[in-house]
């Protein structure tokens, strides 16, 4: 597995570094890259999955069957919230 190039995951990430965290963050992708390679390289096809999907498997595990509800209880919610505008509930701002 070939080392990530920073500059173009800071990219995609939208993160901005300077020169010098740049250099420091770099050898720890690497590793951590690393180890992905060392993970793919895990020899798993006697292994059997943790879970597999399928009517028996939902009877022994007690999962439930996945079924369509209708959502009834809508207006008592937007009845609970603080502060709208038209049809739209106001949040606080998070992004600058």
């Amino acid at each position: 597995v070939k080392p990530p190039n920073v500059g173009e995951l800071c990219e995609k990430a939208r993160l901005s570094l300077t020169p010098d965290e740049a250099a420091e963050i770099g050898p720890q992708i690497s590793r951590v890259v690393g180890w992905f390679g060392q993970l793919q390289e895990v020899e798993l096809d006697n292994v059997d999955p943790a879970i597999r999907v399928g009517h028996e498997v939902e009877s022994q595990r007690g999962l439930r069957r996945d079924e369509h509800l209708d959502f009834t209880e809508k207006d008592s919610m937007v009845a609970s919230v603080g502060e709208k505008e038209g049809v739209f509930i106001k949040v606080p701002k998070i992004l600058n």
